[in-house]
């Protein structure tokens, strides 16, 4: 990345598809700059974003929802790169960066933002066109637009000392959690939920203990995904065995009957069963009014 000193604009352009990447370059060459490109790069741990960008002159992410999404993973090289207080300068790459949808114009899923608020900063080509990609690098480059997501009519935001419920669960049930987690928030009950509540740049298990630690309460979204979960056992145990004093709530959310180590550990809790995640669920009902008053 450390090239000759040249008086042409120096781009860096990254992204998913070598193709995408390789085309674009050609045509920001012939519009007068000087481009280099790297694919985006992956390991088990997620995306990794290459470091060498202090150089460049602008930045272009070329992104796809995969590539956004699989970024949110802990531990990621591009999580450190964009939390804040990084040692890589993190305020002056963002001022150089310009995020660039690599199909058709995709928007950026809620969990990158909950994940990676430093996103919210970085312009965005709004149309999958050189001519908007021109117009947005013809843009002064101190012109940032902020895109904090107004919280929905409906959330009432609780108390800033309460203490929140920790939601252990299987990502398997990822969508349906979510929407069991959104479904509580709105009715006033602070949660606590991986990844969204893991700060930038933490230690994942560290995160969860502390989590634990702190919450008022525990809900369980049993499902045959989560009794299998050696993850949703480690968390209920260490509840149950450090503070025998917090309540443990489960949501059935999927019918299937409570087995093995969860029937054991569940039993005599409160365990409901949600056929559907809204508020007019019976047994989200209960629910509902239970742990509003386990936070109270």
């Amino acid at each position: 990345m450390h090239g000759p000193i040249t008086e042409k604009p120096r781009m860096v352009l990254f992204g998913e598809h070598a193709e995408v990447l390789y085309k674009l370059a050609e045509i920001l060459v012939q519009r007068g700059y000087a481009v280099e490109w790297k694919k985006w790069e992956y390991s088990e741990q997620g995306v990794y974003f290459p470091y060498g960008l202090w150089d460049a002159d602008r930045i272009l992410m070329l992104y796809t929802q995969e590539t956004l999404l699989r970024s949110c993973k802990s531990g990621t090289a591009f999580r450190r790169l964009m939390r804040p207080g990084s040692r890589f300068n993190t305020g002056a790459l963002l001022r150089k960066m310009i995020l660039v949808p690599e199909t058709a114009p995709e928007e950026i899923p809620d969990a990158v933002f909950d994940t990676i608020p430093a996103l919210k900063a970085v312009p965005r080509v709004a149309e999958s066109s050189i001519e908007a990609l021109m117009a947005m690098l013809a843009a002064p480059e101190t012109v940032t637009e902020l895109r904090e997501k107004p919280a929905p009519e409906t959330v009432s935001a609780p108390p800033t000392g309460e203490k929140p419920i920790f939601i252990s669960y299987s990502s398997q049930d990822k969508d349906t959690v979510d929407a069991l987690r959104g479904l509580l928030q709105q009715n006033g009950i602070r949660c606590w939920m991986a990844p969204y509540d893991i700060p930038p740049g933490a230690r994942y298990l560290q995160a969860i203990v502390n989590a634990i630690d702190g919450c008022a309460a525990m809900l369980v979204a049993v499902s045959t995904h989560s009794q299998d979960s050696e993850q949703v056992e480690r968390e209920v145990n260490l509840l149950i065995s450090d503070y025998p004093e917090k309540t443990v709530c489960a949501l059935i959310i999927d019918g299937s009957p409570m087995r093995g180590w969860m029937r054991l550990l569940l039993q005599n809790r409160q365990i409901e069963q949600a056929a559907q995640i809204t508020a007019e669920d019976p047994g989200l009902s209960r629910l509902i009014a239970v742990l509003r008053q386990l936070q109270s």
